[in-house]
């Protein structure tokens, strides 16, 4: 049996990613491949992975056990760290070696500086990590940190886009202005 590959794309927001995965997943053929994301992520427009910059590919919304995702020869799943049940991970794993590809989406670190999610597990496991970076807001340089512009808001998970927040150098980041 030809085991699959996990690739996983990681960085901060507004440096890249889903433009990445739609542009890896317009790569194959319409047949060859799901594109998911969690039902959670309700930012744009329902049934498409959507990036900053408008650019869209159709995908199916799921839960964050990715109960419903269906094996194909490549799967992409955008928004990973929202994911943090251990089953998920499992079936991100199965697919894997079942034979499928799987390219996994999402921000490495949390607004706080702690690994998001279950993004630290795929990229120990992973054939292969992307880290892409974006350009901080504050004075060019190469962004790795996502500053949440929000104050007073702890939870971890608050989904939103430039109005809460923004890519930041570290020292940007912990400059906090």
């Amino acid at each position: 049996m030809i085991r699959g590959q996990l690739t996983v794309l990681s960085g901060p927001m507004f440096a890249g990613k889903t433009d990445t995965l739609i542009t890896m997943a317009s790569a194959v053929p319409d047949g060859d491949r799901r594109v998911y994301y969690p039902e959670i992520d309700t930012r744009y427009e329902a049934g498409y992975v959507t990036a900053h910059n408008g650019r869209k590919i159709l995908a199916e919304p799921v839960d964050l056990q990715l109960s419903r995702v269906v094996a194909a020869q490549n799967v992409f799943i955008d928004e990973a760290q929202f994911l943090t049940d251990l089953e998920a991970l499992e079936r991100v794993l199965k697919l894997v070696r079942g034979g499928s590809n799987v390219i996994v989406a999402g921000l490495d670190l949390d607004y706080a500086e702690k690994p998001f999610g279950l993004m630290g597990e795929f990229m120990v496991r992973a054939n292969k990590v992307l880290k892409i970076t974006g350009i901080c807001s504050h004075c060019g340089a190469s962004s790795t940190r996502t500053y949440r512009k929000a104050s007073g808001i702890n939870d971890v998970v608050l989904i939103g886009g430039s109005e809460r927040y923004e890519p930041r150098c570290l020292d940007c980041y912990l400059s906090g202005w």
